[in-house]
This record gives C-alpha cells, sequence and structure tokens, in this order.
C-alpha cells in the first residue's frame, strides 16, 4: 500500500481520499455520488454456471 493522496473537491469543499487505482476524477464521481446516494456501479456479466439468465 502506498502514500494515501487527499484532494479537495472543488464543488463542495470536501476533502475525497484517493486510493491507489484510481484518479482524482474517478474518486470525485465516486464521492459526489456517495453524497447523492447513488448507486456505486452496476455491473453486468455473465454468470457461468447458472441456471437463470440475468
Amino acid at each position: 500500500m502506498g502514500m494515501q493522496r487527499t484532494i479537495v473537491d472543488p464543488q463542495t469543499w470536501l476533502e475525497v481520499i484517493v486510493p491507489d487505482f484510481a484518479t482524482d476524477e474517478e474518486a470525485l464521481d465516486r464521492s459526489r455520488r456517495r453524497e447523492a446516494g447513488g448507486v456505486p456501479a452496476v455491473k453486468m456479466e455473465p454468470d457461468y454456471g447458472c441456471i437463470l439468465p440475468l
């Protein structure tokens, strides 16, 4: 694990922690969706071995 980077959201003036795997824009987007009560992400992928389709 590396050092955590912290940036300030220019719209809300809240501090946002940027994980090592994310860019600044991705961290800001995730923070804004969390504040708005949005769904983090929905990924529709095939579920191999499942009898019923998604």
